[in-house]
Order: structure tokens, then C-alpha cells, then sequence
């Protein structure tokens, strides 16, 4: 077996019916792979999905007890018959040309440990007068949007974002060196999270592991309403600040006490967060008012999670 594709699930029926119709329309690859659909709450009619399409697609269907994205994630790990996994998620659909580039960099790049795409956010809505990427560009995380530039290349810390999960892949051995994803991010059933495919890159790549940006190999992510509302994005930029705390804890550390320059630094970004906030305010300017009010909860957060103990991602 060459390639693993894996889909984890949780009580999304009807997005999953359209993400493995558009995966059986990508175009066919030389090679030998599987499709692991992991559904994390055993539910019979994700079951019946998976077989309507098991005559167009190498459906592998299985369960995952434990609630959880990262449990879900590395039952797949575990499972895989390939010494790649290629995860995307369950409410995406893809550029016919997806699997074929994805495949053929891995192929090509087998120097690497980790692989990642483009994905194009997709809105159905008309975007908010407060959501403006340009007063604050952590905004555009919310969308499960990624995109480097139209120029594949090696994956550098200094000038990429972690890759998305939606369309992210790994190689066995190095998710297992790393310790597996970490249960205490990601999605736990209806709990929101965050941070469990970046803390795998940033845990691979601290082993020495390098990535590989595939520029072309696209797939697009629906933008649902409920993602792009203030309450959503206060909450967003809290759990942030959790993933943030724990990617430099783990980064900065040996002892899990990060260094005074990086307090020193948050205290700065929060100050002038929380001054643009204030200018927001007093001008009447809602996207900045609300730019300076995301960046200074995301800031009060890393301070607040590194002060303490570590525990899980905040929902």
C-alpha cells in the first residue's frame, strides 16, 4: 500500500456524502491506496455512506470509541497500511486534481515528513462588516484558509503557517516518534478546539522532520455562519492563545517555563491590541474595534494559559 487517505467523522452525514462524491470524481493515481473513514460516534448511517460508494472509492470503515479528533486521528495512525496518512476533513470538497498532486509530492519528496495543500475558503454568506482581514489577519484562521503562494517549495517555520488538517499529510513513523496527536487539542465531539495538527508539525519538525508545501493541489472549505459570529470568534481567539502558550512552551523550554522575553513580548501585543481596541471605540470603526478586542482576548490568553498548569484546549 502506498497512501492512506483518511477522513475522521463525528454526526456530519450529509457533508460527508458530498466530501466522498467529490473524492471519487478526483482524478485516478498509479498507485495503490486506501480511504479510512474513522467515525468517532458509531453512528450506522456514516456505515451506509461509506458502503454506497465502496464500488468508486478503497473505503476502509471503522470506529473510534474514544470522543475525540486526535483519538480519532491517531486510530488512524495506528490502522493505516501506508507509511503516509493524507487527512482531510469530513465537509470539504475537492479539485479533481487534489489527490493526484498531493501524491505525486509525496512521491517525489520522500525526504520529507509532512505535506500540506491549498485550501480555499468557500462562503455561502455575505461576509460581516467587523470581519476585516486587513485590520486583523488571524481572523482569516477562522476559515480554514491556506495558501502560501503558487509556488510549491519546502515548508519554513519562519515564513509559513502550520498546515491545516483539512487537506495535511504525515508519515507514520514520524507522528509516532512524536507521541501520536495530542488528545488534549483538536475537536472533542460538540467541544471546540484547536492546535492538535500544529503541535504535530511543530513536534515533527523539532525531531528534525521537513515539510513540503504542494502549491497546487487545492480543496475547498465551506465557511458556515456560525463560524464567522463575534461570539464564535472571541472564543476562536481564546483557544489561540492556548495553542500559542503550548506550541512555545514546547518550542522555548525544557522545563515548561517559558522565557521572560516571550512574557515580555505578549504583554507588548496585548497593549497595543487593547490600544486599538480603545481607538476603535472612540473613532466609531467596528472592524477595528473589533480587531484590537480579538488580538487582546487572544493575548490575554497566552498569558493566562502559560501562567498555568497545562491543561486541555479550551473550548
Amino acid at each position: 500500500m502506498d497512501l492512506t487517505v483518511c477522513i475522521c467523522t463525528y454526526k456530519r452525514t450529509d457533508p460527508l456524502r458530498d466530501a466522498l462524491e467529490s473524492l471519487a470524481k478526483c482524478d485516478p493515481i498509479d498507485r495503490q491506496w486506501e480511504l479510512l473513514v474513522i467515525d468517532n460516534a458509531g453512528d450506522d448511517a456514516v456505515r451506509d455512506i461509506c458502503a454506497s460508494v465502496a464500488d468508486r472509492l478503497p473505503i476502509v470503515y471503522d470506529v473510534e470509541d474514544k470522543t475525540g479528533l486526535s483519538h480519532a486521528r491517531n486510530h488512524a495512525i495506528d490502522m493505516a497500511k501506508a507509511p503516509v496518512v493524507l487527512f482531510t476533513d469530513d465537509d470539504v470538497t475537492f479539485d479533481p486534481a487534489w489527490l493526484r498532486h498531493m501524491s505525486d509530492a509525496i512521491d517525489a519528496h520522500d525526504e520529507c515528513d509532512f505535506y500540506g495543500g491549498r485550501v480555499e475558503a468557500v462562503w455561502s454568506i455575505d461576509r460581516p462588516t467587523w470581519f476585516d482581514t486587513d485590520a486583523c489577519p488571524m481572523l482569516a484562521d477562522m476559515l480554514v484558509h491556506y495558501d502560501a503562494g503558487g509556488t510549491s517549495g519546502y515548508w519554513d517555520r519562519a515564513t509559513h503557517k502550520p498546515f491545516f488538517g483539512a487537506s495535511l499529510a504525515v508519515r507514520v513513523e514520524a507522528v509516532k516518534r512524536a507521541g501520536y496527536f495530542d488528545p488534549g487539542a483538536g475537536h472533542s465531539g460538540n467541544k471546540l478546539g484547536a492546535g492538535e495538527d500544529s503541535l504535530m508539525i511543530d513536534a515533527i519538525e523539532r525531531q528534525g522532520g521537513r515539510g513540503w508545501y504542494v502549491a497546487d493541489a487545492l480543496l475547498y472549505h465551506p465557511v458556515p455562519p456560525q463560524r464567522v459570529t463575534r461570539r464564535f470568534a472571541r472564543r476562536f481567539a481564546w483557544r489561540q492563545g492556548w495553542v500559542s502558550a503550548e506550541t512555545h512552551r514546547r518550542l522555548e523550554t525544557t522545563n515548561g517555563k517559558l522565557p521572560r522575553w516571550w512574557y515580555r513580548a505578549s504583554f507588548e501585543q496585548g497593549f497595543k491590541a487593547g490600544w486599538q481596541w480603545l481607538v476603535g471605540l472612540c473613532s466609531f470603526n467596528g472592524p477595528r474595534r473589533f480587531a484590537g478586542e480579538f488580538r487582546w482576548r487572544y493575548s490575554v490568553s497566552k498569558f493566562w494559559h502559560a501562567m498555568r498548569k497545562r491543561d486541555e484546549c479550551p473550548a
